[in-house]
């Protein structure tokens, strides 16, 4: 079955991904705190790998590729972007409630 790239919730329909850099109030009210906090974490983890790409760059004007410096520069960058990865899909992934309901009565 192919993956439908629209979610249909509702009477509405958004797209599945959201173009939006920042997620909607609508789109982030089911979150928990957990969500909230790796959605906007991703985002640092996204400029934590644009400041070392640009380390790069300048730490190759001086010591040039081979150096054991610009060589840790260049894997921060591909650390920081896929922990931003990880933690943007754990911050906008529809997680079920797994909560017990206290309020239910036990043989009813």
């Amino acid at each position: 079955m192919p993956l439908d790239p629209v979610q249909r919730t509702g009477n509405s329909v958004r797209p599945f991904f959201n173009s939006n850099l920042f997620a909607s109030a609508e789109f982030m009210k089911n979150r928990n705190i957990g969500q909230t906090i790796s959605f906007y974490a991703a985002f640092l983890s996204y400029i934590g790998a644009v400041a070392c790409f640009i380390g790069v760059f300048i730490m190759k004007a001086d010591l040039g590729f081979d150096h054991p410096i610009t060589s840790s520069f260049m894997a921060s960058v591909f650390f920081f972007i896929t922990m931003g990865i990880v933690l943007q899909v754990i911050g906008t992934t529809d997680l079920p409630s797994l909560r017990f309901d206290t309020n239910e009565k036990k043989g009813e």
